[in-house]
């Protein structure tokens, strides 16, 4: 009889130990794309901010986070929604991802709407 009590109390203290796990754990964290997508938006909003012509969709960084190897960085260019032709040109997106410097692009359009990120 005593055994069957030790394991019930030992159950319900992990029972409790997962539950109280799942309550507190940190819901703040924000993954790395979010980051990146969150410093796209500050970029495009300093951009419109001091009137930048965005119409020709300029890349607004060639990296986001300063000495990131090229696998963690995030580039940010300005792109046509609906996109034209011209999007398409290595002249117009971003230098460091056309080089390989860069393995995620953020892509915004002229209103500083998300179009895609990878």
């Amino acid at each position: 009889m005593k055994k069957y009590i030790i394991w019930e109390i030992l159950f319900a203290v992990i029972v409790v130990a997962v539950v109280l796990f799942f309550v507190f754990r940190d819901r703040d964290q924000t993954t790395v794309a979010d980051q990146a997508l969150e410093k796209g938006k500050q970029l495009y909003a300093e951009a419109a901010a001091r009137g930048d012509d965005l119409s020709a969709g300029p890349c607004l960084s060639n990296g986001v986070f300063p000495g990131a190897t090229p696998t963690d960085q995030w580039v940010v260019d300005i792109a046509h929604s609906p996109r034209v032709e011209q999007d398409n040109f290595e002249i117009n997106q971003c230098s460091a991802y056309v080089r390989g410097e860069a393995k995620h692009y953020i892509e915004l359009d002229e209103r500083g709407g998300l179009i895609k990120y990878f």
